[in-house]
């Protein structure tokens, strides 16, 4: 199945009928839609989404919720083109032509495929009736698709279901953003698009519903206090559900308020660069806090400038220090060694004395010659003991001559100075430079910040910036008051439904009501048991295929080298796990750059819609927004060519740029470039070429 034409006709942008030729062959599979911001690419994925499923639009995606802000009739009645509008016109019109859709015997004439041409038109002075939906089976209205609900459902048997149309119409930069989610978040979300592109939601949607009916058949029996019980719960559930709503409109029209006052912001960061502001990164306040703390910091180096300074004579001086205090230490050694060898020959000389001269003698007392003899010998004896003990005196040149305290000074400076090596004295002065700039840059942008803003205009300007930040912050803490809101309801329902199911096992029931129940759970189970087992089988196939084209799409070969899909149980979802080379887990959100992060949830659509019971267009906005130019080239060539048999790109000319077109010409089919004026897009038959 693919869509061959889409006419646009007074819808936003385009005045009168607009009408864009979308056929492909298998050789060139690219529609290739050119526009800069502003000239109705945007419209054109609107159009084509409220073409198909009308108020349930809202439904799709965030991003066409965006657009209804919380009103369809709202929207209805701002989607008729100015001009035509001002000419009196008052109805607007989306046309898309199928062709190749495989129907049931009851619907197609005897070819096997047919042509089928969906037509939604608003009459915008018409607020009851003025909204009308037709479907068209090879150029014929079909008796069986008669009332609204027959079509709806013709459109999600037959064309697009609207459970996936999420991932046949997206604006890449944002689908990216599942990347950043958390794991369980993220294992919901990407388990809702497997189900849904392999058709499985079908069968979850009746299981739920299977349970609805039986609880439905409990409710019937219930009495009394159980069923005010009953009833409560499914009040309070239903109550929260409606604030949910209510909260989700507001964040809407906040989205829209931010988004409005980001681009006031931008209007006035653009004048203020025109005028030479250079408050734009900071104000005032902020570059005064950043002079000080450089003065502070300054302070603090000049401080180590100073001592690495003054030691700077005694680094250069180094070795000549060394060899100062080595002598030094020498002198002290030799010193210590005359002085216990006078004290030793005083010692040796006073022995000597009191053994030989000094009382109490023997009876015989010896000649005088005698104890000269001995005196002597007992000297001698004593000296060779103590030079045998003792090392060879060491010889010195010169002497210092130096004090105790002045050679404890001289060994103090060399120790702080061989304390600084050369990295530490180049390291204090590559940061005393490195502050005293910074100190110089803060002040110099002080002195202009201050001369500037004796202009009254920038003053102005700058004013009406802070309101702009101050309101914006203030938004955002209002959604993000709302957001924990809608959480919390969450949460409150998730109780609620739980204590609603015990109550209802309690309630007691016929024997023919318990045998209805008992069959509708095995039917539960056994339609749960399908799931799960198609989720298994699927499950190998998708590890492979999202593994390789990971592959094809990262220019980091090593960055994932192995992908694991678990399916969680209790409904929580699909988990996805990426390993590097060193079997370490990459965590997408945090492991990823945001490039990385779109070519991630880009290799994981594709690697769905591989599986998909389907056969889809696609149709993308945004498709390089985050992209380096290397990722660029690899989802060009390697991506876009092989994810559908019908490729429709709605791209900036700084997204696929004119260098960028060589590398798909082959693959394109057709290309129309969108150009805006006075309110009215129109559309030529080429790129941002000449061609």
């Amino acid at each position: 199945m693919k869509i061959s034409k889409i006419v646009f006709d007074n819808f936003k942008p385009y005045y009168k009928p607009v009408e864009f030729d979308l056929t492909v062959n298998p050789e060139k599979n690219i529609v290739l839609i050119g526009g800069r911001n502003g000239q109705g690419k945007t419209s054109f994925l609107l159009g084509v989404v409220w073409c198909l499923y009308g108020q349930n639009i809202d439904k799709v995606d965030e991003v066409f919720k965006k657009e209804i802000k919380g009103s369809y009739p709202k929207f209805l009645k701002g989607a008729l083109n100015w001009e035509a509008h001002n000419e009196g016109m008052n109805s607007f019109a989306v046309k898309i032509i199928f062709t190749d859709v495989e129907l049931s015997e009851g619907l197609k004439q005897d070819q096997l495929t047919s042509t089928v041409e969906v037509v939604r038109s608003y009459n915008v002075d018409d607020s009851v009736d003025g909204e009308i939906f037709e479907i068209f089976i090879d150029g014929q209205k079909n008796g069986l698709i008669s009332d609204e609900t027959d079509k709806v459902n013709f459109v999600n048997d037959y064309l697009i279901p609207i459970d996936i149309a999420k991932f046949v119409f997206f604006d890449a930069e944002k689908i990216a953003d599942l990347a950043s989610l958390g794991a369980k978040d993220q294992a919901l979300v990407i388990n809702q698009a497997f189900n849904q592109i392999l058709g499985l939601s079908n069968y979850e949607n009746l299981v739920d519903d299977l349970e609805e009916f039986q609880k439905e058949l409990s409710k019937r029996e219930a009495k009394g206090e159980l069923m005010i019980q009953i009833g409560s719960f499914e009040n309070g559930i239903k109550h929260n559900k409606t604030l949910i709503e209510n909260y989700q409109n507001e964040l809407i029209e906040i989205d829209e308020e931010l988004l409005e006052k980001d681009k006031l912001l931008r209007d006035i960061i653009d004048q203020l660069y025109k005028r030479g502001d250079v408050s734009l990164k900071t104000n005032l306040e902020e570059v005064k806090k950043r002079k000080e703390r450089h003065g502070e910091n300054l302070e603090i180096v000049k401080s180590k400038f100073h001592d690495a300074s003054e030691l700077i004579a005694f680094a250069i001086m180094a070795p000549l220090l060394q060899e100062s205090n080595d002598h030094i230490i020498r002198e002290m050694n030799v010193d210590k060694k005359n002085y216990q060898d006078d004290d030793l020959k005083e010692k040796t000389k006073e022995l000597a004395e009191r053994l030989f001269n000094k009382p109490p003698f023997p009876d015989n007392d010896l000649e005088m010659e005698v104890k000269v003899f001995y005196y002597n010998k007992a000297k001698e004896i004593l000296a060779s003991i103590i030079r045998d003990d003792e090392e060879d005196e060491e010889t010195l040149n010169f002497k210092h001559e130096l004090d105790k305290s002045e050679a404890l000074h001289l060994n103090k400076v060399l120790e702080i100075t061989n304390g600084y090596s050369k990295d530490i004295f180049e390291g204090v002065f590559s940061d005393y430079i490195r502050v005293f700039n910074d100190f110089q840059e803060a002040s110099g942008e002080l002195k202009k910040i201050e001369t500037l803003n004796q202009d009254e205009f920038i003053g102005e300007l700058q004013n009406g910036k802070t309101k702009l930040e101050s309101a914006k912050s203030i938004l955002e803490q209002t959604k993000g008051i709302k957001e924990n809101e809608i959480l919390k309801l969450k949460e409150d329902n998730k109780r609620n439904s739980e204590l609603l199911k015990n109550k209802l096992e309690k309630v007691a029931v016929s024997k023919e009501t318990e045998k209805q129940k008992k069959v509708l759970t095995n039917y539960i189970k056994t339609l749960n048991q399908f799931i799960e087992s198609q989720k298994q089988q699927k499950k190998e196939s998708l590890q492979k295929n999202l593994l390789a084209e990971l592959k094809k799409l990262l220019n980091k070969p090593n960055l994932i080298s192995e992908v694991e899909i678990n399916i969680l149980s209790n409904n929580l979802g699909l988990e996805i796990k990426l390993y590097n080379q060193n079997k370490r887990e990459t965590n997408p959100s945090t492991d990823l750059s945001k490039g990385e992060q779109q070519l991630y949830i880009s290799a994981l659509l594709k690697a769905i819609l591989i599986e998909s019971v389907y056969e889809l267009p696609v149709f993308i906005d945004t498709p390089l927004g985050r992209l380096d130019q290397e990722h660029r080239d690899n989802i060009l060539t390697n991506y876009y060519p092989e994810l559908s048999e019908q490729v429709v790109i709605l791209s900036t000319n700084t997204e696929i740029r004119v260098s960028d077109f060589p590398k798909i010409e082959k693959h394109i089919a057709r290309t129309y470039r969108l150009e805006n004026s006075n309110n009215k897009t129109a559309i030529s038959n080429n790129y941002f070429t000449t061609v």
